[in-house]
């Protein structure tokens, strides 16, 4: 019987009997005025019709009552008569699980509050006889969410659905859970993790975690993390989206926000070639990060060649230091590439072992520096550089003295009697350096002084200036020569100044870092720079040349205490230059303004003195071949690349037959160097094939114009390492010229583990500007329980009509052929 109503009333998603309760809607319906309205004009309407037929008042009233019957029937139909079912649909809320996956979260923790690790290896459920210390802190909030049988997931999961994610630089989801469903996969996604980013987006994570729902409510964020973050942007407007959407975020507070001691090392050499014999310096910086007091450690040098330790210092670093600087001065025995490291036994408690030593190459070349000296008369300043160059044994020196007699023979180990009137004459020096000449003399021709331009400019030498109190520097204005000179000069000027009390050049913070004074003269001594800062170690000097101050490019190293320059405005850096280095074109400029440097071997003989000044000769000499005897020249645009990032390639022809060969592309030749030559903090344990897969990589380098001798490309390094870059290119003289192949290192990033302690201020932001709060380890499942069950229940009623079902249909047709029957019965039609 039930069936065949339901069919009657057409009815296909509501069961009669078995689906209450069971409304009748009207879905059209009319006002009470209207009905009234309504059986006010159909009953006088039907009873005047009725009235007029010729039967008996009983028939008359039997077929005014079902014409009346069947008007109410169709206006009913028209008021859309529907039942319905009513229902609710209750839709879930999920709880965000976000666990951190930095590589800060694989740390283990120094604790240095008893309480916070007594709770955490509670939270962990861990036996007595172990420490929270041997855990990382991803291990710990693992454990803690999995103890007593994963209770703490299982209680996540009596309120709403659990949606698990991990992140560092970005979100990845990997289990989600419907309510009141077994854990196990969520347990096993927890089970997998590994602590292996390298960088940590908070921000980003929770962002993603609140846009990344796909329509889904959320009842809360369970944010797993030690609250380090290495991207630092936006996280005040997700907390407040999250506040917005009344979504309480629960930090779980895991590891320690005691600073975490760490000790890096770093090499680093100014200049990676040097000459046979000559003494280079080899400078290791020390970063000591979480340093609370002051540290003695042991600074090694080794030969990594031989595993053979050349030196070590003994240094205590200041906590409140940044970088710790430690000199050491090595002499280079054999020509060829020799690669020194820089050492520190790890101290305990050093959070990575792995970076307490560098590396850095020098390359030494068998040959001898060529210096041409030219000077007007035997003044001191003359007469002790040239002893000074003379005795070093890794120069050459010729010297050509202006004012000489003709008969007199001109001092040096290669003698001369004039300026070289060639290129290729020359061409055979590596530094040219004047003293108080006057080119105006003519002693020098107008092609002599466009050839040592040209010299400079173009080939790479170096050039060198010493003022002087007859010409130099006022002289060379008006002259192609002015360009050669770092500092703006005057001609109207005085020629110089006499301080009566002396002074001491001070130096600038590019003077203080730079070879030329922060050279050791012999490993037994301070470097000159160290010297100027004390007045008992140097004499003052007390002459000096006024100028106008640096030029646009060139850089001051030491500049007079007082004096101020010629164009003083008091806007600007107006003191007056003493020591300036700059560039023209490819060749080095060196300016001093001061003749009186023979002074410093009063208390020091000649040791001070002439380191100085070899040090000035070996800035001013070009690294390697000079630039018309380089076909190539290959670079990259750092030496330095965090792992990951682009590693761009510059390349110059020098030779037309070359560079037309090449075409618009040609090919480099990028090679990792093995693994026994890299230093340990860049040695890790891939497999063989991985080894070889990033052996060798041959990025394309493209020519910048049609006309362009320069090419550029760009590659990323496929792991971390030592890299040497080579042409590509057979018959270039790049692969045997006597320079330092290219080197550049690909670092691990360590992002992480600049401020590896956690944050735990930022977590307790986090669950107070959402209105959520901070959970330890050892309070999970309680705190769980606490987050309320964000499911609602929406009206999900079903409606079937009935104005258009077989029913309605039957009783209108049924009281229409009754009333025509009756009409017919009673001879009406």
């Amino acid at each position: 019987m039930t069936g065949v109503l339901e069919w009657l009333f057409g009815l296909e998603q509501i069961q009669l009997a078995r689906d209450a309760p069971l409304l009748l809607k009207w879905q059209s319906p009319v006002q009470p005025w209207m009905v009234l309205c309504f059986a006010c004009l159909v009953i006088p309407a039907v009873l005047l019709i009725y009235r007029r037929e010729s039967c008996t008042p009983g028939r008359r009233f039997i077929l005014g009552l079902i014409r009346f019957v069947v008007i109410v029937w169709v206006a009913l139909l028209l008021c859309q008569p529907a039942i319905v079912l009513q229902r609710n649909r209750s839709e879930p809320a999920y709880t965000v699980l976000l666990v951190d996956s930095s590589s800060s979260m694989g740390m283990q923790e120094a604790y240095m509050d008893p309480e916070l690790e007594e709770r955490a290896g509670r939270g962990a459920a861990l036996p007595p006889e172990e420490s929270p210390a041997d855990y990382s802190r991803l291990d710990l909030a693992r454990r803690a969410m999995l103890a007593g049988d994963a209770e703490p997931i299982r209680v996540l999961l009596q309120h709403n659905a659990v949606q698990l994610s991990s992140f560092d630089s970005d979100v990845r989801p990997l289990a989600a859970v419907a309510k009141e469903q077994n854990a196990t996969k969520l347990v096993a996604s927890l089970e997998s993790l590994s602590a292996t980013g390298t960088t940590t987006d908070l921000s980003g994570a929770l962002h993603a975690a609140l846009e990344g729902s796909g329509g889904r409510r959320i009842a809360a964020v369970v944010l797993a993390s030690d609250g380090q973050r290495t991207e630092t942007a936006g996280l005040a407007d997700v907390l407040e989206l999250a506040r917005g959407r009344e979504i309480p975020i629960f930090p779980v507070r895991i590891g320690s926000p005691a600073p975490r001691f760490d000790l890096e090392v770093n090499a680093f050499r100014s200049e990676s070639v040097v000459y046979l014999n000559d003494l280079a310096t080899v400078e290791g910086r020390i970063e000591a990060r979480g340093l609370t007091e002051p540290l003695a450690v042991d600074v090694n040098l080794f030969d990594e060649d031989t595993d053979t330790k050349l030196d070590s210092r003994a240094v205590t670093i200041d906590p409140q230091a940044g970088l710790t600087r430690v000199e050491f001065v090595v002499r280079p025995q054999r020509s060829g590439k020799h690669r020194y490291r820089i050492e520190v036994p790890p101290p305990a408690q050093d959070l990575v072992a792995g970076n307490n030593s560098a590396v850095v190459d020098v390359f030494a070349r068998d040959e001898r520096l060529r210096i041409l000296f030219v000077d007007a008369y035997p003044r001191f300043e003359y007469r002790y550089l040239k002893n000074a160059l003379l005795r070093e044994k890794s120069m050459e020196l010729s010297v050509l003295l202006l004012d000489a007699d003709r008969d007199f023979v001109q001092e040096g180990s290669e003698r001369i009697r004039r300026f070289p009137d060639s290129p290729e004459e020359l061409h055979q020096y590596n530094v040219v350096l004047f003293g108080d000449v006057d080119p105006r003399a003519g002693w020098l021709s107008a092609a002599q002084m466009d050839m040592l331009l040209d010299y400079v400019g173009h080939v790479g030498g170096g050039f060198g200036l010493i003022a002087g109190e007859r010409s130099a520097p006022q002289r060379f204005v008006g002259t192609p020569l002015e360009r050669l000179i770092p500092v703006q000069v005057d001609p109207r000027s005085d020629i110089g100044v006499i301080s009566a009390s002396g002074f001491m050049p001070v130096l600038s913070s590019e003077g203080r870092e730079h070879r030329i004074f922060r050279a050791i003269p012999s490993s037994r001594s301070e470097s000159i720079s160290a010297a100027l800062l004390d007045p008992q170690k140097l004499p003052p000097l007390y002459w000096f040349l006024r100028t106008g101050g640096v030029k646009p490019g060139a850089v001051a190293l030491a500049y007079h205490p007082t004096q101020r320059t010629l164009a003083a405005s008091g806007v600007g850096d107006d003191r007056m230059p003493i020591v300036v280095v700059g560039r023209y074109g490819a060749g080095k400029l060196f300016f001093q303004a001061t003749d009186e440097t023979w002074r410093w071997r009063r208390h020091t003989g000649e040791l001070l003195h002439d380191g100085y000044w070899v040090q000035v000769v070996r800035f001013l000499a070009p690294s390697g071949p000079r630039a018309e005897e380089r076909q190539l020249t290959l670079r990259t645009d750092r030496r330095e690349y965090e792992f990951g990032a682009p590693v761009r390639i510059e390349a110059e022809v020098r030779d037309g037959a070359l560079s037309a060969r090449l075409g618009d592309s040609f090919s480099v030749s990028v090679k990792r160097e093995q693994e026994s030559e890299l230093s340990p903090v860049d040695r890790s344990k891939n497999s063989e094939e991985e080894t070889r897969a990033a052996m060798e990589a041959r990025p394309d380098l493209r020519r910048l114009g049609p006309l362009s001798t320069r090419f550029e490309g760009t590659f990323i390094p496929r792991r971390p390492g030592l890299y040497v870059l080579e042409p590509g290119v057979s018959g270039t003289a790049d692969s045997d010229d006597g320079r330092l192949p290219w080197t550049f290192h690909v670092a691990r990033p360590e992002r992480e583990l600049r401020h590896p302690e956690a944050d735990h201020r930022t977590l307790e932001e986090i669950a107070e500007r959402t209105g959520g709060r901070v959970l330890a380890l050892d309070e999970l499942a309680a705190g769980f329980a606490d987050i309320r069950d964000g499911s609602v229940n929406i009206p999900d009623d079903i409606t079937e009509p009935l104005w258009d079902s077989r029913l309605a249909l039957g009783v209108f047709v049924l009281l229409i052929g009754m009333e025509w029957s009756l009409r017919k019965w009673f001879g009406l039609l």
